[in-house]
């Protein structure tokens, strides 16, 4: 355990998913973390892990779980980047932001998200 200080965050979903990656395959990392303070930190060497989960089959499944919603997550942004316009894309974002709620406009107009 290592003690950091640091006065900055910035927190980015793809390079976490490649740090948890990286203890499945050996491969490069991308995630960096600034604490915004003093900070205890605790580090899993790719050998613990693995051995953690080959004692663990409940762990082992909650991180195969983990790992195909990463897979789906990925694929879905494949594929609207594909087939979806940026208008499309927009659409579809906004959708899911509001979970097909009903939207209201400035003048008094409404229309469902759905």
């Amino acid at each position: 355990m290592r003690t950091v200080a640091r006065s900055c965050s910035r927190s980015s979903a793809a390079a976490t998913s490649s740090a948890r990656l990286a203890l499945f395959d050996e491969g490069t990392r991308s995630a960096t973390v600034t604490a915004l303070n003093e900070t205890q930190v605790l580090t899993l060497s790719r050998q613990d892990f693995m051995a953690t989960l080959e004692r663990n089959h409940e762990a082992m499944r909650k991180m195969l779980a983990l790992l195909a919603r990463t897979v789906r997550r990925s694929t879905s942004r494949v594929e609207d980047l594909v087939f979806l316009d940026l208008t499309g894309r927009v659409a579809k974002c906004l959708i899911a932001r509001t979970g097909g709620q009903r939207a209201r406009a400035e003048g008094g107009d409404s229309a469902t998200l759905s």
